[in-house]
């Protein structure tokens, strides 16, 4: 998804250093505090704090500070430029607290150039592309999509906490065998059932450590794991980092 990508966080800009410009990867201005009015394309209007603006590659993108602004720039080149889930302008954000938890870790890692953090940041960036354009994008065709695979992801996301859950369970409750449910499910949200099940896991096993004094031990049963050495492990392949250090960063 991400070939590479340049990040700056900027701290009550009372205007841009320019106004209006073009760029040759796509552009998201994710806003922290403060407002600015935008248009990008045919796309135009007022962001916000919990607003994130995006702007194609070699689509004018005028902006003008109405107040102070906190931003995070993110400059993004992707494996495929034209990728279906971005569009241009702007998206409110549902799960704010879930951006303001990738930001702040963004931010707090920027300067950081070791192999680590630059995996870690990667994958900040992907999630954050991914709750903000991709799942929007799955919202859209919820008509279109099979029923079944709707169904199916909200199971998922439901019971995800549960140790005894897993894919066999959801096909079952779908109707399908397990090869058949996972070709259809990969069809109506481009992922596989199995990672969207870690990654629903591994997203509450976050919101517990950025939100709790709960100890791992305590943490992994209510994720879906066994034990705290096998939750460490998968949080560690899929965030790119320890959980002791996540919750760490969290708490700067």
């Amino acid at each position: 998804m991400l070939a590479s990508f340049q990040y700056v966080f900027w701290r009550g800009k009372r205007q841009f250093l320019l106004e209006a410009d073009t760029n040759a990867a796509w552009v998201l201005f994710a806003v922290e505090d403060g407002a600015f009015r935008f248009r990008v394309g045919s796309a135009a209007g007022v962001a916000e704090a919990g607003d994130v603006v995006a702007c194609p590659p070699g689509t004018l993108f005028h902006r003008h500070a109405l107040s102070p602004v906190t931003f995070h720039f993110l400059r993004l080149e992707l494996d495929d430029p034209s990728p279906a889930y971005l569009s241009e302008g702007k998206v409110r954000v549902a799960n704010r607290s879930r951006l303001a938890s990738d930001l702040v870790l963004l931010r707090r890692f920027a300067e950081d150039p070791s192999p680590e953090a630059e995996r870690l940041k990667r994958h900040l960036l992907e999630d954050i592309i991914s709750f903000c354009f991709q799942d929007r994008g799955r919202e859209a065709d919820k008509s279109s999509e099979d029923a079944r695979m709707t169904s199916a992801a909200a199971l998922i996301r439901d019971r995800a906490g549960e140790k005894a859950f897993g894919i066999r369970q959801a096909a079952e409750a779908a109707g399908l065998t397990p090869v058949q449910f996972s070709r259809k499910f990969q069809a109506a949200f481009r992922t596989t059932p199995v990672r969207y099940l870690t990654e629903c896991r591994i997203k509450l096993a976050k919101e517990l450590l950025a939100d709790t004094n709960l100890t791992l031990e305590e943490i992994a049963p209510r994720c879906g794991y066994e034990n705290a050495f096998y939750l460490s492990r998968v949080f560690k392949q899929v965030v790119s980092t320890s959980p002791s250090a996540y919750r760490k960063a969290c708490q700067v």
